[in-house]
């Protein structure tokens, strides 16, 4: 199908234009860890472009390797640490209210708007300052929200950041007995 790309061979316009058309919409370009991949992307970057194609990218590793990279995350002394970042990451992504949050600030946008427009549609006089103070109290009030949640979640990251940095410690010897007998201090808030 490469054979087809106007750049690599010109000859091939009438017939491969119109074979183009109708066979290449998906290309896959298998990669390797080496310099020809970046070239071998590129090409097929631009036949994707020229195809209005979709491309993917495929790289295949050796069931070893696969499988050394999966068991990596499991002998890794800082699994806990990582996987309560992952969730107090999630927690803060995915879990908080966030499209919520943004409805009410269209909800507040659009009050402004309203405001703004009022004398004109429906009749009713309104102070020219409304709708700015409406605007103003929206931003205001998503950012003290917002403010509020990064809060919550760096004090949680501070927390396992001090855990890990204990747990280094009493590992290295950094630590004795007696001083690992009493937890890090908790951050200030």
């Amino acid at each position: 199908m490469l054979i087809m790309h106007k750049r690599l061979f010109p000859e091939f316009n009438g017939v491969g234009s119109v074979l183009k058309e109708a066979l290449m919409k998906r290309i896959v370009v298998a990669v390797e860890d080496d310099g020809l991949a970046l070239s071998v992307v590129r090409i097929a970057g631009e036949l994707a472009r020229s195809l209005n194609a979709r491309l993917t990218l495929c790289h295949v590793l050796p069931e070893e390797e696969y499988r050394e990279s999966h068991t990596r995350l499991s002998r890794d002394l800082h699994k806990p640490f990582i996987m309560r970042r992952r969730e107090i990451a999630e927690e803060y992504l995915i879990n908080r209210p966030h499209i919520e949050r943004i409805g009410l600030m269209i909800v507040g946008f659009m009050l402004a708007f309203l405001a703004a427009i009022s004398e004109q549609v429906i009749g009713i006089k309104v102070w020219k300052e409304v709708p700015y103070l409406i605007v103003i109290f929206t931003i205001i009030a998503n950012e003290v929200t917002m403010v509020r949640w990064r809060r919550l979640r760096d004090k949680a990251l501070e927390t396992v950041d001090l855990e890990q940095e204990h747990a280094d410690r009493r590992r290295t010897g950094e630590l004795t007995p007696e001083m690992t007998a009493t937890p890090p201090p908790a951050p200030s808030a």
